[in-house]
């Protein structure tokens, strides 16, 4: 039987000592300082215009709750009331390979917006990552690649005046994308 404590809760993971502490502090301290610099630019993008909300306050938003959220991590780790900052990073090599196949994978689709456009650069980062990390069948993930890419396409386009970008890419151009 799994040690269990009176209220019924697993355990918590001792705290993090050492290096891993620091890191994960510092790294906490990297998060406030870019939520920070994101809050004290996105006014700049204007927070509201006449017809609404301006492409300012969006990221106003989120960088005011990544800030937030950063600042509770750090007192956390400090205070050792964080669970599962005991050691490692990660649980396996699997695991550090997957997140920098993400992050690779979100830099090549922000390097392809301009070249492919947003419909098609969405359609094949959405079915690459699903066909990596995802466990559904390939008709699932075409449908999800579709909906994602031409559907959000069409709804920001069409629906919220929102203009995104297409391809600069000659014969694509005819073809819509």
């Amino acid at each position: 039987m799994d040690a269990v404590t009176e209220a019924g809760a697993p355990p918590a993971a001792p705290p993090a000592t050492g290096r891993a502490r620091l890191v994960h502090q510092a790294t906490a301290v990297v998060f406030v300082a870019a939520a920070v610099y994101v809050a004290a630019t996105a006014p700049g993008l204007g927070l509201y215009d006449g017809r609404g909300p301006g492409a300012g306050l969006f990221p106003f938003v989120v960088a005011i709750g990544w800030a937030v959220l950063s600042a509770v991590w750090f007192v956390q780790i400090t205070t050792g009331r964080s669970a599962g900052t005991e050691g490692r990073f990660f649980d396996s090599l699997d695991g550090a390979r997957r997140v920098a196949l993400l992050a690779g994978g979100i830099i090549l689709l922000a390097v392809a917006l301009p070249i492919l456009g947003f419909q098609l650069a969405t359609f094949v980062f959405v079915a690459l990552f699903l066909g990596v990390y995802g466990r559904h069948h390939w008709v699932v993930t075409a449908a999800v690649a579709l909906g994602a890419s031409f559907g959000l396409f069409t709804a920001f386009t069409r629906l919220l005046d929102v203009s995104l970008p297409v391809s600069s890419i000659p014969f694509l151009v005819d073809l819509g994308l």
